[in-house]
């Protein structure tokens, strides 16, 4: 084992100082801090602190300078710090405290309303009240051997374990990459992994043993404009984030770049080469949390002429091969231990370290390796995959049981296998396979659709496990579990699919295509009136016959009936409306409204008003994720081919609807013109058959400029009206001898402009 560099003992904060004591450790986009003036920051958030030593805190926060402050307050303090990801669910976070035995959370800003009563909340600020004097010598003697922080790893149960980490692992660990990755004072390291991985941890150690800064960026800072205002040197990346980057046209930026250590997740052969081709200066490194991150790292490999991620293990890490090809690893770098409570103890018992190694100190890492000779030198390590189930997307490990345990919670669902699908940006995605109770009425269930299912799952997953796609799991006779490698297989070409025409089928969660109940009440239709006055927008619900019947009261009495108090002020709203119309009429869906009850006028001649909750039947009909088509194609209209995304069901079989009537709701994407419609074709049902009445684009999204605009009647032109009919066509939503005799967006313009002038 070499000889460290620097000495890792309880003097290290002391030692850092002789050293670096001037130059600049941190720098964010309006201040930067030398190591002197830090550790006085430090010493100065410690003295808020109260906390004891061996106390586990907790932190929650986006703030990277306050959590690199938190951290050292607490290690000078003898306390172990918990970073934890800020995007969390708070009812993730509680369990996870009393798992660890912690009762304290630091947080920079105010996120918990409701908080258990054995918790307390804090929220220091580091720069309150900094000390001018020297830092007090007890607190610049630290315990490196002992335990430092606790990371959150799953593993292979999906279950959160704690790995315990010491500040000499966290030491090794910097000084042993160090010496593969050349970092000397000057260079500028970009924090762009958050410190509850290891990954920045890393990069917090290696800057401060190395005389080196590390540069903050700003929240919403653009990384082209954090290369350029900050000067950086080096990068760290998980694959999503290099792929992102490439595929911009700044990529340029990247070329002056010292180094990219790429890490965190699997490397594609096709990523690789992009950077090799465009001259960046990249590393691919193997690493895990219970190894303090790196554990080999080099420049990447061509092996019969594909582009091969391995890497030279770093010094004090050793690595060996099990008979199976897992990966063993030791060193000291190599966590203590895992934080559990022990089966048999109370809710507050005693917290014990499991210390899962054998007796030569040796971790079974659970990944899968194989040796890449290279000549004259030592082996290079290559990552082949996990021993189990469990697998990385952009950078965070994903566990399918623990998923498939929380959809298996919902009523209706008897079973859920979840399964990677590969990706270029990410790597690997989630896809849910499904299979509902068949005696249930999907009719009755009101999450089965999409939005539901996905708008549940964000209150107890983190985003990046929610599944992208839900499709059905069909078992064979007998066949209890299908093998999760032919359920990916049979996965990735609809994801293909799906992925071709994303931005639209991400869009429509929140507006699910398919049959949608039009709102009623004592027979007759809800519409929502919009009246433009004064430059203020309000708005009223009423009971019609029909659209023509609300025109002619418009046009004759109705105003009399009320005052400004019987209209509500739109405020607020997210989009952008048309000031071209004194007054819009729009037919209200089951499912526009939110929850809750509303006034609707019944009667447009005396002015009556009922309560009514149009909630229950907002799921009428409802389908399943699955039955949505992705279809992306091509389609000619005036001499020009337009390749277009389209995203509806099948339009048989028809609904039963009591009213006679019913809206077919589909999605359209235009590339060329980055644009998204959503689109609303009205019919008469009867008997089973169906008769075509119009269509209108309810709402438009405008890619380019982030803007959705809501009936959308004047922000359209004839050549995207033409466009689209041709799709509905295409797809046989209508008939060109339906659309001639329906009523379409032109005809409703020269209706509209003759009520105005009626109006006016």
């Amino acid at each position: 084992m070499r000889k460290p560099e620097m000495e890792v003992s309880e003097e290290l904060i002391e030692t850092v100082l002789n050293q670096w004591s001037d130059r600049v450790l941190i720098e964010t986009t309006d201040s930067s801090l030398s190591y002197s003036e830090f550790f006085k920051t430090a010493a100065s958030f410690l003295e808020i602190l109260d906390t004891e030593p061996g106390e586990r805190v907790f932190l929650c926060s986006n703030d990277q300078f306050f959590l690199i402050s938190a951290l050292w307050a607490l290690w000078m303090r003898k306390s172990v710090a918990v970073p934890v990801n800020p995007s969390l669910p708070k009812e993730r976070v509680w369990p996870l405290m009393k798992g660890c035995g912690s009762r304290l959370l630091l947080t920079s800003k105010e996120r918990f309303q409701e908080v258990p009563h054995e918790i307390r909340v804090m929220e220091p600020d580091p720069l309150q009240n900094v000390v001018s004097s020297k830092i007090p010598f007890d607190f610049k003697i630290l315990q490196p051997q002992e335990p430092a922080s606790i990371i959150f790893t799953s593993g292979s149960t999906g279950l959160p374990k704690g790995a315990v980490l010491s500040l000499a692992n966290f030491c090794f660990s910097a000084l042993g990459a160090n010496q593969q990755m050349k970092l000397i004072p000057g260079d500028r390291w970009l924090l762009s992994i958050p410190l509850f991985h290891v990954g920045g941890l890393g990069v917090m150690f290696r800057c401060l043993l190395s005389g080196a800064t590390m540069v903050i960026p700003a929240s919403k800072q653009s990384w082209e404009d954090q290369l350029r205002q900050h000067s950086i040197t080096h990068l760290s990346l998980v694959p999503t984030q290099l792929q992102r980057m490439i595929d911009q046209e700044n990529v340029f930026l990247l070329k002056p770049l010292k180094l990219i250590l790429l890490g965190g997740a699997a490397q594609s052969s096709q990523l690789i080469g992009r950077a090799q081709s465009l001259g960046l200066r990249l590393m691919t490194s193997y690493g895990s949390t219970e190894m303090s991150s790196q554990v080999a790292t080099a420049r990447p490999k061509r092996i019969h002429q594909t582009w091969t991620a391995c890497g030279g293990v770093l010094p004090y890490r050793e690595v060996r091969l099990a008979e199976d090809g897992e990966i063993m690893v030791r060193g000291q770098t190599r966590f203590l231990g895992y934080l559990e409570i022990e089966p048999d103890s109370s809710d507050s018992g005693e917290l014990k370290l499991k210390k899962p190694f054998d007796a030569e100190g040796w971790f079974a890492s659970g990944d899968l390796g194989q040796w890449i000779g290279n000549p004259g030198s030592e082996p290079l390590l290559k990552m082949k995959g996990r021993k189990d189930s469990m697998f990385i997307s952009g950078g965070e490990n994903i566990h399918p049981q623990e998923i498939e345990e929380r959809l298996m919670e919902f009523p209706g669902i008897l079973q859920a296998i979840v399964v990677p699908v590969q990706d270029l940006e990410y790597g690997q995605r989630p896809v849910a396979f499904l299979k509902f109770n068949e005696t249930d009425d999907p009719s009755s269930v009101p999450f089965l659709d999409e939005a539901s299912l996905i708008w549940d799952l964000r209150q107890i997953l983190a985003p990046f496990q929610i599944p992208d796609l839900f499709l059905p799991l069909v078992l064979q006779e007998n066949q209890l579990k299908p093998a999760r490698s032919e359920l990916s297989l049979e996965a990735q070409p609809v994801y293909d699919e799906w992925k071709k025409i994303k931005p639209l089928r991400q869009w429509l969660r929140e507006r699910p295509p398919g049959w949608k109940k039009i709102l009623t009440l004592r027979n007759k239709q809800v519409f929502k009136i919009i009246r433009l006055e004064g430059g203020k927008r309000s708005f009223l619900y009423v009971c019609a016959n029909s659209r023509q019947e609300i025109m002619e009261k418009l046009t004759g009495d109705f105003n009399k009936l009320f005052d400004a108090k019987d209209w509500t002020e739109i405020r607020n709203s997210t989009h952008e409306q048309s000031d071209e119309e004194a007054y819009q009429i729009i037919r209200i869906l089951a499912d526009d409204l939110d929850k809750g009850r509303i006034t609707v006028l019944t009667n447009l001649d005396h002015a009556n008003s009922e309560e009514f909750d149009p909630s229950p039947l907002s799921s009428l009909f409802s389908m399943f994720p699955w039955e949505i088509k992705n279809i992306l194609g091509l389609v000619c209209v005036e001499g020009n081919t337009f390749e277009y995304g389209f995203c509806a069901p099948e339009l048989f079989p028809l609904p039963k609807t009591g009213f006679g009537q019913a809206v077919f709701q589909s999605g359209v994407w235009i590339p060329e013109w980055q644009r998204l419609y959503l689109l609303r074709c009205l019919f008469s049902i009867k008997n089973q058959k169906k008769q075509f009445l119009g269509w209108k684009v309810q709402s438009l999204k405008n890619l380019k400029k982030s803007k959705d605009f809501e009936h959308p009647i004047w922000e359209m032109n004839n050549l995207e009206e033409a466009v689209l009919e041709a799709i509905m066509m295409k797809h046989r939503i209508f008939s060109k001898d339906e659309l001639e005799k329906a009523n379409t967006p032109a005809k409703d313009r020269l209706r509209r402009e003759k009520f105005g002038i009626q109006i006016n």
